[in-house]
């Protein structure tokens, strides 16, 4: 939903009152003189430039405002969807940590030999790790209390199926820090990661696994609820994920599977690939989604991933 949100806010304000703004200043420009119109054209610009990201997050927190409004009568209805998560905040790191929670950087292995490596024997990129002693408890938390889950990809090949992400847990963070990291296109910037506990909430898709629609009975209120409430931080673990086409679990899963079966897969991780970590230039994400019985038994195994882009 950010990127229709975007496309409408940005059509409203630079396609509507931007162009009126430079008519205006134009208009007044010619009146004094012809010689000043590209002066006010180049500042008028300049102008929509600078003030551009105040009016889009004024926008936005309007959006939000008459969304939470239209739904203020089915907030105890809507409750019931909530699901906690765990938002990830990222920070500078000027030094590395091998142990630490993070993007880029050198992972938590014990040997180069775990380093995962496709068929023409080249390594994936590290893209990040979670050391779960870091990460905040909360009730009924199926996390794991210690260790250190590190996330690989090969974004060389086609980012769908099975094997182009792998995941690797390290119970013990027992790591060999000797050997040389090796050379990794697309390796995400350093970044440290901080927590903080939030809660997160289905986005309305046309499968509607959560039978939302049951509630929410007019597209008007489908949008707001979307605007106001659907998903949570642009990098998480647990929750709802914040789909950019639709919900990660079914380009993992049958496509003729159940609403039931794939309620028992949840988000593991979710991870923006920005270019505020310089791995992409556009917004991609990157899901992990894993069964819930095998995330309470700590078993990685099989976990699943699924890339999305605009």
């Amino acid at each position: 939903m950010r990127s229709t949100i975007g496309k409408r806010v940005l059509y409203f304000y630079f396609g509507q009152w931007g162009l009126l703004i430079i008519a205006v200043m134009l208009l007044a420009a010619v009146k004094v003189s012809s010689s000043a119109v590209p002066v006010v054209l180049f500042g008028g610009l300049a102008l929509l430039i600078l003030e551009g990201p105040l009016l889009l997050r004024a926008a936005r927190r309007h959006d939000v405002r008459r969304s939470a409004e239209l739904l203020a009568p089915y907030t105890e209805s809507l409750v019931q969807f909530e699901s906690e998560a765990v938002a990830i905040v990222l920070t500078k790191m000027s030094s590395d940590d091998v142990t630490a929670s993070k993007y880029g950087g050198r992972p938590c292995l014990r040997a180069l030999s775990d380093w995962p490596q496709n068929q023409e024997g080249r390594f994936y990129c590290f893209v990040g790790q979670v050391n779960f002693g870091e990460v905040p408890a909360f009730p009924d938390s199926p996390l794991p209390e210690r260790g250190v889950l590190m996330l690989f990809a090969d974004f060389n090949g086609e980012c769908y199926g099975d094997g182009w992400a792998k995941v690797i847990y390290n119970e013990q963070a027992e790591y060999d820090g000797a050997f040389p990291t090796p050379s990794q296109e697309q390796a995400p910037r350093l970044h440290k990661m901080r927590f903080q506990l939030i809660t997160t909430s289905p986005g309305v898709s046309h499968e509607d696994e959560y039978s939302l629609r049951e509630i929410l009975h007019s597209d008007k209120l489908i949008e707001a609820y979307n605007t106001a409430l659907a998903g949570g931080a642009a990098h998480q673990l647990l929750g709802h994920p914040g789909p950019i086409q639709w919900d990660p679990r079914w380009d993992v899963l049958e496509k003729d599977v159940s609403k039931e079966r794939l309620l028992e897969w949840v988000l593991l991780w979710q991870v923006d690939l920005g270019p505020h970590l310089g791995t992409f230039g556009d917004w991609p994400r990157l899901y992990l989604v894993i069964e819930a019985d095998k995330l309470g038994k700590e078993d990685f195994s099989d976990v699943r991933a699924s890339f999305q882009m605009s």
